[in-house]
């Protein structure tokens, strides 16, 4: 492998959720993943606009891995409140050529989100050198919303198994 080729990574999904963990099998275990929204509650006494409200959150990103090389992203998670931007940036070095559509993943611990006002929670995306941001996720916030703001689970009502020729 050429000394650190730069190289570009393509993210999957981008998922906020309150705990990635590790299993000893290697697999990982999302806990408590953001659906359709957040709910804030923030007491009616307390919205006064002084004191400062938020959470705290981990973001997980799958991607998919081109080549062997060093991979420099640049994440951003801006709003609600648009003029409010949390910025970071990771360096990924991948040792060896991966196989096909190899994948892999990084998550960002203990994201500090201040939430004084509703609206839509953004999750922008770039490897290093690209000068457009990529949309990965925007997540409406609401403060004491009366109904939680997820998407109810559905229920399966009946299920059929199909063989590779949609029989």
């Amino acid at each position: 492998m050429p000394e650190n080729k730069q190289i570009k990574i393509k993210p999957i999904m981008a998922v906020l959720c309150d705990d990635v963990r590790q299993e000893a099998s290697g697999k990982q275990t999302v806990i408590g993943m953001y659906v359709g929204g957040i709910t804030v509650e923030i007491p009616e006494s307390e919205r006064d606009g002084v004191r400062p409200h938020g959470i705290v959150v981990n973001l997980w990103m799958p991607f998919q891995i081109p080549e062997a090389g060093l991979a420099t992203i640049e994440v951003k998670v801006i709003g609600p409140d648009p003029s409010i931007e949390l910025s970071f940036s990771a360096e990924m070095l991948f040792e060896e050529a991966p196989p096909d559509h190899e994948q892999s993943s990084v998550t960002f611990q203990k994201l500090p989100i201040k939430v004084d006002k509703e609206g839509d929670l953004k999750i922008l995306f770039k490897n290093a050198g690209d000068s457009e941001w990529q949309t990965l996720k925007n997540i409406p916030v609401k403060i004491n919303s009366p109904k939680q703001a997820t998407i109810p689970a559905a229920k399966i009502v009946s299920c059929k198994s199909v063989d590779n020729e949609g029989k």
